[in-house]
């Protein structure tokens, strides 16, 4: 293995890792606000943003976990927001096929309602 593909295979390793760190902490958080407002009748403005704007960091981090994941797309030039539910990719691919393939990854994540494709082809 030459010295590139060592370095590239340890930064898609910690990628990795990172991104699942995040999925974990934002479940968790979730979990938690879950269940201490369960007993509440209702619920205040700035809760429900608060659970809007934790789910599109959740959202976020699960797209970007399956972006990493998937060895068609080269996730480390690819940007993703979360704006309640609607994502936007961004950034520079390879490929017209490498943007289809990232935008397809994005729209299978749960809770995704929309992809927006901002995605450019990088000059070789």
């Amino acid at each position: 293995m030459k010295t590139g593909e060592i370095r590239s295979s340890v930064t898609l390793v910690c990628q990795t890792l990172i991104v699942m760190l995040l999925v974990s902490a934002c479940q968790r958080q979730s979990e938690e606000r879950a269940s201490g407002t369960a007993g509440s009748a209702s619920s205040s403005g700035a809760s429900t943003a608060s659970r809007v704007q934790n789910n599109d960091s959740m959202i976020t981090a699960k797209v970007k976990a399956a972006l990493t994941k998937n060895r068609l797309v080269n996730s480390i030039e690819i940007h993703v927001d979360t704006d309640q539910g609607e994502v936007t990719l961004s950034g520079l691919a390879e490929s017209a096929e490498q943007i289809d393939q990232a935008v397809k990854t994005a729209e299978q994540i749960e809770g995704v309602k929309k992809v927006s494709n901002k995605m450019t082809i990088k000059k070789s």
